[in-house]
């Protein structure tokens, strides 16, 4: 047998055989690789209480939501979000964003690929939509902005609260508190301290209490440095209130746009788990959202990679991804102290970001 990096490091073809269902290797099998039906590319993915994954995809320039209730062995017929043909841009770090809301309702955000065609600037936008999936319809797609931006993100929960993040000139956040029928007005979030990468992705989520949290690159003074946004009582509405914590370990100045990818994430307990990457460093940390302190402090899991991944299930387990041009690799640390995880890689179609989620019994599935 092959192996790489070490007796712990398993060789990349062995992995697929278990992302097909086949072999035990201990713990390897917690983290199973699974493909995207056609040539999807950039997921995002949840998975809701039932146990159904959910998850939203591009493929062909279009915008494409699927759902699997059998822990990622098959899935729904891909559904076509977008109405107009070849509209949605995506690739890189750039993808949609897909949240679960109240009533079952699978919320989508997109940017358009107006830009690309040429078309006026007032048909740019970040794009949004609702997907039933039990009917399999799509409801409720509008521009939400209507002008050229990028770095969105998205954010819902079960009682109807909807939040949107983008970025131009700064960051601005729309709401809904009617799971998605109406939004907000754009409000700028912080314009006196919040000055955003615009193209470095942002990651937005609510906690279960309600709290409203927002993942992000500065590029003041050409410090990119990142930042974790926190308005604890987002979902009772009023206007947003928001604190700031410090993510970097390092300083980066640089005058250009590194194009970063970045992940936020609730733990099981709980908490935040962030990653992000610096020069291609990653790190992920864990922060207490009551307070905005590490409960574990930012590690780093690899110097060379892309658009990470971290995720957490109710063993304590902690799995950080990412691509290195078009491979994924994986990291699977026992506790976020774990100065000796298993780690995997898979040959992907692509360079472009990862997605992933886990399941209910704590295994992890990762779309590459």
């Amino acid at each position: 047998m092959t192996f790489i990096n070490g007796s712990r490091r398993i060789f990349s073809a062995l992995l697929v055989t278990i992302a097909l269902g086949i072999g035990n290797l201990g713990a390897a099998e917690t983290v199973r690789v699974i493909q995207l039906p056609g040539s999807g590319i950039v997921p995002d993915a949840e998975i809701d209480n039932s146990g159904t994954v959910h998850v939203a995809y591009v493929d062909s320039a279009n915008l494409y939501y699927v759902k699997s209730t059998d822990g990622g062995s098959s899935f729904s017929v891909p559904l076509k979000v977008n109405s107009e043909e070849g509209n949605v841009g995506g690739g890189t770090y750039r993808g949609p964003d897909l949240a679960l809301g109240g009533n079952g309702v699978v919320h989508v955000v997109w940017y358009d690929n107006a830009y690309g065609l040429g078309l006026p600037r007032d048909q740019w936008g970040v794009h949004y939509a609702r997907v039933d999936p039990a009917a399999g319809k799509v409801s409720g797609e509008r521009n939400l902005n209507g002008r050229p931006s990028d770095n969105y993100s998205l954010a819902a929960n079960s009682t109807g609260a909807v939040a949107v993040t983008w970025t131009a000139a700064g960051m601005y956040l729309q709401t809904s508190a009617d799971n998605g029928d109406t939004f907000s007005e754009p409000v700028r979030v912080l314009p006196e301290s919040v000055d955003p990468c615009e193209c470095c992705a942002t990651r937005t989520l609510f906690t279960a209490d309600g709290g409203l949290y927002v993942i992000y690159r500065d590029k003041a003074d050409n410090v990119r440095d990142m930042h974790l946004l926190s308005w604890p009582n987002a979902a009772s509405g009023g206007s947003p209130a928001f604190s700031s914590l410090l993510l970097s370990v390092e300083t980066w100045k640089i005058d250009l746009c590194p194009m970063t990818g970045s992940y936020l994430e609730t733990t099981p307990d709980g908490s935040l788990l962030a990653a992000w990457e610096t020069r291609s460093n990653n790190r992920f940390a864990i922060i207490d959202p009551s307070d905005l302190t590490f409960k574990a402090q930012p590690k780093l899991t690899t110097e060379k990679g892309n658009y990470p991944v971290a995720l957490a299930n109710d063993s304590g387990q902690v799995l950080t991804a990412w691509k290195w041009r078009n491979v994924l690799y994986w990291k699977l640390y026992g506790s976020p102290n774990d100065s000796d995880p298993e780690s995997g890689s898979y040959e992907a179609r692509t360079a472009d970001r990862p997605g992933g989620v886990v399941l209910k019994d704590g295994t992890f599935l990762l779309f590459p």
